[in-house]
């Protein structure tokens, strides 16, 4: 049964690791971008081409390696939401990737 799941990325962004054993499966994602507390009118849905959780970056202003969620939108724009402070480097998971263009116009 199709669910949607509004969440906050900073709150959220850890809870993403339930899609990582791959009993429960993202089928589409996307930002819904509120414009900080800005009229509902003025949002917008900005789709996503990547979900990757559990890779690490070194934080320079604190001096620590952080386990991040990694966001790439379908425009190109890559960002990371930081959950827990992390003891060794990794890659992450990808936990959900968009078809290419092609291959969703022969579906």
């Amino acid at each position: 049964m199709p669910s949607v799941i509004w969440m906050d990325l900073t709150a959220g962004a850890g809870s993403l690791d339930q899609f990582v054993d791959g009993e429960a499966t993202v089928r589409g994602a996307a930002l819904v971008s509120t414009r900080l507390s800005r009229p509902a009118e003025e949002w917008y849905l900005e789709p996503l081409s990547e979900i990757r959780i559990g890779a690490t970056e070194f934080s320079e202003q604190d001096r620590k390696l952080f386990s991040v969620t990694q966001f790439t939108t379908a425009a190109g724009r890559k960002f990371s939401v930081p959950y827990a402070v992390a003891t060794r480097p990794a890659r992450g998971r990808r936990v959900w990737r968009a078809k290419a263009q092609g291959a969703q116009a022969n579906c």
